[in-house]
């Protein structure tokens, strides 16, 4: 992965600068697949997130974007699946809407199996995040912003508190999506020194 000197995953731009916008996205990123992938991280993750706080709010960089009112839902996403955020009343600090699949992450995190019927409507927006991808990826073919987070989420329900529409979100995004997932997130990160965090993730598809 391509780490810069604060410990943070970040993008390596065409003129060999490094961006770090979606580092928050990263360490959850990461962090997510390593626990799929039975890797131990080893307070990585924290450390990662440590870096990334700033007066107790999180940031997405320490310096190129460490404005906490920049966090939008596509970089919490993944840290809600790993259960050290919760997820916001109503907005984000961007003003992304808090949807309930979102809730449904942080359910899913703790494992909170008594709420596990409210699964089955928060999951109904899984359907509706898959399907809005796949319309995307159809009026564009080279689209795949939505093959980083969808996975994410998809990948969680299966594994825990899973539910016929959590199945039924994942079985049709998996089948038909126009690029195949795992080429749309090769595509997304090539070139940006993290090849081998979207291979990471294609092992977790495909498990």
């Amino acid at each position: 992965m391509n780490i810069d000197q604060y410990g943070l995953i970040v993008c390596r731009q065409s003129d060999g600068s490094n961006d770090g916008g979606d580092s928050l996205q990263r360490a959850g990123y990461w962090a997510v697949g390593c626990r799929y992938s039975n890797i131990e991280i080893h307070g990585a993750y924290f450390s990662m997130i440590d870096a990334l706080a700033l007066n107790g709010k999180l940031i997405r960089h320490p310096v190129m974007w460490n404005d906490p009112h920049d966090i939008s839902r596509d970089q919490m996403i993944p840290n809600l699946c790993t259960g050290l955020t919760k997820c916001p009343s109503v907005l984000f600090p961007n003003g992304d809407i808090c949807w309930p699949q979102h809730y449904g992450l942080y359910i899913r995190a703790k494992n909170m199996w008594g709420l596990w019927p409210l699964l089955w409507l928060s999951d109904i927006g899984l359907v509706i995040d898959c399907l809005f991808g796949m319309i995307k990826g159809l009026i564009n073919p080279s689209y795949t912003d939505d093959a980083i987070n969808n996975p994410v989420m998809l990948e969680q329900a299966k594994r825990v508190l899973p539910t016929p529409v959590s199945w039924f979100a994942r079985k049709i995004y998996y089948k038909f999506r126009r690029m195949p997932v795992c080429d749309a997130i090769r595509f997304y990160f090539k070139g940006s020194g993290n090849e081998d965090l979207g291979e990471m993730w294609c092992r977790v598809i495909n498990d």
